[in-house]
């Protein structure tokens, strides 16, 4: 029987014993089956041990270098057994790195679905100035306008849009849903801001930006030049929607800003919620 990916001792109930990982399943077939969110074929990664290297290097704690090699070791042979166990409550505001907020922060959600992660945000009771939720979909839109409409907090905004990396209009698949994305062709449109076209002209100088934008995560920092150069900004960006995200992103935000200090969390059961914190070095505090 073809499991959904939950192969841990910890989270495989023991009638499940003989389900198999799907993540397994793709490891016997990689040139058929891969590449799929994350994984690709292993082989491919003996031409990237150079890029697994630096980026293992950059990273800031202990826990970031031992979840970053546990997850390598994961991807050649999705053996959930070296994975660590460790899941944050609060997915994107881990407390021992996220602890910097203050009056003068502006929350910016990039790929806010229904609103859930704004409300955690504002169930730890950050003080912040204001707070962007940014979802293209018009489905998941309406939800999150009356999520956000319900708080009765001039802080909060709802925005009704795409992020990527110049302003323009894209074709775009509408689920309804966490999965729903932009694409090269098709029906439906949607408008495609940047950051900077977004955020340039705020006058606060401090932004947190949590990115989850099914796979456009690097267009998105493509379209922030203006702001990463301006402003301080530190981000919480989902890595798990392509392969080569994980030392892309790093790469890309270590050649704005060589200041950064990067933590790798491996977030959900199946690693499908893996994220990458940089964090400025005018937000950097003691962990």
């Amino acid at each position: 029987m073809l499991g959904t990916g939950t192969e841990s001792p910890v989270l495989r109930p023991k009638t499940l014993n003989m389900q198999m990982s799907y993540y397994k399943y793709f490891s016997f077939y990689p040139q058929i089956l891969l590449p799929y969110y994350h994984l690709e074929d292993p082989e491919n990664l003996i031409n990237k041990e150079s890029k697994i290297d630096f980026i293992n290097n950059l990273l800031a704690d202990e826990l970031s270098k031992k979840s970053f090699q546990s997850f390598i070791t994961f991807k050649k042979n999705c053996n959930y057994e070296i994975l660590p166990q460790k899941l944050t409550k609060s997915p994107y505001f881990d407390a021992e790195i996220v602890n910097f907020f203050e009056d003068s922060f502006v929350f910016v959600d990039a790929g806010s679905f229904n609103g859930d992660t704004m409300m955690s945000f504002l169930s730890l009771k950050y003080s912040f100035a204001k707070a962007f939720c940014i979802e293209p979909d018009p489905e998941n839109y309406k939800a999150l306008k009356i999520a956000v409409d319900l708080q009765n907090d001039e802080r909060l905004n709802s925005v009704n849009c795409a992020v990527g990396s110049s302003v323009s209009f894209s074709a775009f698949h509408s689920e309804g849903t966490e999965g729903s994305r932009l694409l090269e062709s098709g029906a439906e449109m949607v408008e495609v801001r940047t950051l900077d076209n977004l955020f340039l002209n705020l006058p606060e100088e401090n932004l947190y930006i949590k990115m989850d934008v099914e796979g456009f995560e690097l267009e998105c920092l493509k379209g922030s030049e203006e702001i990463l150069s301006q402003k301080n900004c530190s981000f919480c960006i989902c890595l798990y929607h392509k392969p080569d995200d994980f030392w892309e992103i790093p790469l890309f935000l270590n050649t704005r800003n060589s200041k950064y200090n990067f933590y790798f969390r491996l977030e959900g059961a199946d690693t499908m919620g893996t994220v990458l914190y940089a964090i400025h070095p005018a937000h950097q505090k003691s962990i």
